[in-house]
């Protein structure tokens, strides 16, 4: 009689369930991603905060120099004299008005 055939098993013919499992519905996985995605949230949420409370600030500071320009062009009006109707360059910068003039 003819010996049987038998086939060899090795350890790579092992099953497994390894791949079996979906890792994004996993209750310890899920529930992992969740605080994080709520961590990011509460930092995101500082983050915005902070930014509005600079822009705030910037935005009060931008309305006292609004106010304090006011303040000095309304003071500066009485201490100009007017320019004179026939004179053009009567009311122009000290340097004739036209800028910075370079010499080489």
């Amino acid at each position: 009689m003819a010996p049987i055939k038998r086939a060899v098993r090795t350890s790579l013919n092992i099953r497994t369930l390894s791949g079996r499992a979906d890792d994004k519905f996993l209750p310890h996985k899920v529930f992992l991603r969740v605080a994080c995605l709520e961590m990011e949230r509460e930092r995101r949420g500082q983050e915005r905060r902070s930014a509005m409370q600079r822009v705030r600030l910037v935005d009060e500071r931008c309305r006292e120099i609004d106010a304090e320009k006011h303040e000095i062009m309304s003071g500066m009006k009485g201490a100009m004299p007017a320019p004179a109707p026939g004179n053009p360059s009567a009311g122009k910068s000290p340097g004739g008005g036209s800028g910075f003039k370079f010499k080489y």
